[in-house]
This record gives structure tokens, sequence and C-alpha cells, in this order.
């Protein structure tokens, strides 16, 4: 075990470096559920909560799935401390299995604090991640991986980003119906996430013979349901200002809405969905206008907060 300390940086880079992006949600979620909430008066103890529930187990993730797919990422060129053998994996499951347990063991002490059941998506939202990721063990009692074929990933997605968004809103605050636009908007998102994100995968998981997303509708129908999911992940914003559930200061989102329209979605549709070389940099857009959102939803919620 001593092997680990002797690496923190390394380590620290599988886990954090790029963050996952239940990292980002459990952020936006925090000032979102601070609305009205008893927990607005009590900042240094609210921040507290979401680093302790938020960031050892979405570290955790990135861990456990760098571990179990250390061939995997050898076959793909990706060079880091397990693809090189500088680590054993079964360290670093073991880190991941620690960061799970406080990050769970936590948000079970701060349901009972607030009598609310944020635990229960929570402990849903650890089992499908840790099952989605997992060799060693959930593949071994269960016969599958979710990962590995297209059912297990859309399972995954449609039901951890909700269960996740929920657990987090239900620490802060009571369930109403500004956090059912969170979670009806992050389930979106998720859907968006899952179709855009192995997109640079394709060839490896169809030479592994996994029946991933990726592998059986290829890149062109990839973008296109990915951007697709975008639309009601915005509308649900914009309708829910009209309707009064939300304040006009979330019409910003107007903003990354409209970059994402003008130099991802239309050029996309131009093209037929085709990825190309021409289109490189629209992809890009498309990445950066998205994360800005999950910025300007969370400048929106704070900016309420302070009114």
């Amino acid at each position: 075990m001593s092997v680990i300390f002797m690496k923190p940086l390394q380590i620290f880079k599988l886990g954090y470096v790029p963050p996952h992006i239940s990292l980002f949600l459990a952020i936006t979620v925090f000032f979102a559920s601070l609305h009205e909430s008893n927990f607005f008066y009590e900042p240094f103890r609210a921040i507290l909560i979401i680093g302790i529930s938020a960031v050892p187990v979405t570290g955790g993730i990135m861990l456990l799935n760098n571990a179990n797919d250390v061939v995997e990422d050898r076959l793909k060129g990706r060079e880091n401390i397990l693809t090189e053998g500088q680590i054993n994996p079964t360290y670093v499951i073991i880190l991941a299995s620690f960061f799970y347990i406080i990050s769970n063991l936590y948000v079970v002490y701060i349901s009972l604090s607030v009598k609310r059941y944020a635990f229960v998506p929570f402990l849903i939202f650890s089992l499908l991640t840790w099952w989605y990721s997992d060799k060693k063990i959930m593949k071994k009692i269960t016969g599958v991986r979710l990962k590995e074929h297209y059912i297990g990933e859309l399972l995954t997605y449609i039901v951890s980003f909700p269960a996740f968004v929920t657990a987090f809103w239900l620490i802060f605050n009571d369930l109403d119906y500004r956090g059912l636009t969170f979670i009806f908007a992050f389930t979106f998102l998720g859907m968006f996430y899952v179709s855009i994100k192995d997109i640079k995968d394709i060839s490896s998981d169809r030479k592994a013979g996994l029946k991933t997303i990726a592998s059986i509708l290829g890149p062109n129908k990839l973008l296109k349901i990915g951007c697709w999911m975008l639309l009601p992940y915005y509308i649900s914003f914009f309708m829910s200002v009209f309707v009064g559930i939300l304040e006009t200061i979330y019409l910003i989102l107007v903003i990354p809405f409209t970059i994402f329209l003008h130099s991802s979605f239309i050029p996309f549709w131009s093209e037929d969905w085709k990825i190309s070389v021409k289109i490189k940099s629209n992809i890009k857009v498309l990445i950066i206008s998205t994360y800005t959102s999950l910025f300007f939803i969370a400048i929106s919620a704070l900016f309420v907060l302070l009114m």
C-alpha cells in the first residue's frame, strides 16, 4: 500500500483530471438546492457536505474505471501510471472503494440528520457506477459489466444521473418543482454525455467485440442523438422560467443555447451529422458550451440566493 503514497500526484490525475461530470453536477445542484434552504445560513457546513459527499465518490468513479480498463487503455495508447505498470491496479481499486465508502457513509449520516432519504438515490447511483466499471466483483457475480453492453450503458446513465441529482437535492432541500426541473433536465444531459463521450473509442470497442452504444450506432448517429438530447435539456429550464418555477435570471442559458445552435447543431445538421475534419472545431464548441451551461446555471442559482 505504500506504493500509493509514493505517487500521489499521478493518482490524483487518475481520479480528477479531467473531473467526472457528476462533480460538476453536484456543485451546480448544490447552489440551486440552497434556495429557501436552512443550509443557506450555514455556508461552511454546506460546503463541507458537498466536499465530503461528492469529491470522494466522483474521484472513485474515475479511479475504478481506469483501474479496470488498463488493457483497453494500452490498446488506445493512453499513458498513465496504470498503463505504464508503475502501480498495481488492485491498489487503485482499493482506494476507489475507500472513496465510495466515505461518501456513502457520510450521505447516510447527513440523511439521518436532515431526515430525508438522500442516501437511497445516492446508493443507487453508487451501485450502478460501480457495476458499470467493475470487472472483479460485480461482473463475476452477475456475469455482466454494464460498460460493455449498450443496455448496461443506457441503464447506468438513465438512472444514475437523476438518482445523483435527486440525492444532492434531498441533502439540502425538500424535493419540489424546482428539484424536479433539475432532475428532468440533467437526465437529458446524461443522455447527451453517454452519446458523446465514447465517440473516440468506437474502433477499439469494435475490435474488442463490445456491444457498446458507440460500437453499435457509430459516430454520426451518436453525434445526432447527443445534440437532440440537449434540446430538452435547455428547453426544460426555459419552460420552468415561463411557468414561474425558476427565476428570470436562468434565461442567461440563452447564451450557451444560442452558441450550441449556431456553432454546433445547425452546422452538424447541414453536414448530415457526418463527423469530419471540417466540423472538428464545432465539436469542441459543443463540449465547451455544454459545460458552460452548467456554470451559468450555478451562477444563476447563486444570484438568486444573494438577492
